[in-house]
């Protein structure tokens, strides 16, 4: 993992009687994680197993009390930059350059205040982001990148939307998607690949596109860029797929395929991972790999 300026860094261990919930890569290349002292993944490994038997079993419900926080990883630690009430399955969160955190809940009610922006641990500002959120990303200018499920139609927000940090609405983008499965908010760009027919598009902070026909694969859940390639990761048919693809003319062209699992040493069917500006980066068990896209263009040569 160490050629060709791929790095590979221990994961410190969750905070005691703390939880990891998910994690994130900022804009600007940090690792953030978020955790609670409720356990959402073991709770939802009780539910599946209960519900083999009985299909009448709900997953349970989240103690009153729970807390959760966000923090950055530190060394052999993690430094907390956000503290919250942990009430609800699913949470999206990042942080931006300049250390404003937002933490929103993926499902909430019409019009409710789901998210809230934290400044130096302080809750700042709240507001309603929508509900169905598939992706969350900061960028270094004071925006909030929001890509909805299909879910969100009918909703007030659908597509994707760049808020500002009081909550208002910047831009945003509809057109032809249907469900937002890839976004990689970078320092030049905004990336994304959705359903239907999954193009390469890259939007600016107006949510004015250029686009590239994808025929290569369908499914992506991420993408990085750099220069005029793409990584293209996962599909339907197989979330280890790495498609390595050339922007021309419109059109993704196929340089190579990978597998991650063979080139990497990591299965991303049992992995967090996402793609931000040039790079992949996978958390796999207790070590965070960040993999440029200039790896696969070296191997590909």
């Amino acid at each position: 993992m160490a050629a060709r300026g791929i790095t590979s860094t221990p994961l410190p261990p969750p905070p005691d009687g703390y939880h990891v919930d998910g994690y994130q890569v900022g804009v600007d290349g940090r690792l953030f994680g978020l955790f609670s002292t409720f356990d959402t993944a073991g709770a939802r490994r009780r539910w599946r197993k209960a519900i083999d038997v009985d299909e009448s079993v709900s997953l349970e419900s989240v103690p009153p009390g729970s807390d959760g926080f966000v923090a950055l990883a530190v060394g052999a630690g993690w430094r907390s930059l956000a503290s919250f009430p942990f009430q609800a399955y699913g949470h999206a969160f990042d942080v931006a350059p300049d250390g404003v955190c937002i933490v929103a809940r993926r499902q909430c009610d019409a019009g409710e205040a789901n998210a809230s922006v934290f400044s130096d641990g302080a809750k700042v500002a709240e507001f309603h982001v929508g509900s169905a959120i598939n992706h969350l990303q900061c960028d270094d200018r004071g925006g909030i990148w929001t890509g909805y499920t299909d879910e969100a139609w009918g909703e007030t927000f659908v597509g994707i939307v760049r808020f500002a940090r009081n909550g208002e609405v910047s831009s945003r983008y509809a057109g032809d998607m249907v469900d937002c499965y890839a976004l990689n908010v970078g320092r030049d760009a905004t990336w994304s690949c959705w359903h239907s027919n999954f193009p390469l598009v890259r939007l600016d902070d107006n949510c004015s596109e250029e686009r590239w026909s994808n025929d290569l694969a369908a499914g992506v859940s991420a993408v990085a860029v750099s220069g005029s390639h793409a990584l293209l990761v996962g599909g339907y048919d197989d979330r280890n797929r790495l498609t390595l693809a050339r922007m021309h003319l419109g059109q993704l062209r196929l340089l190579r395929a990978f597998d991650a699992r063979e080139t990497l040493g990591v299965d991303l069917s049992k992995a967090w991972f996402t793609g931000r500006n040039d790079s992949l980066h996978v958390v796999d068990e207790d070590r965070w790999h960040a993999v440029p896209v200039g790896h696969f263009v070296a191997m590909a040569s």
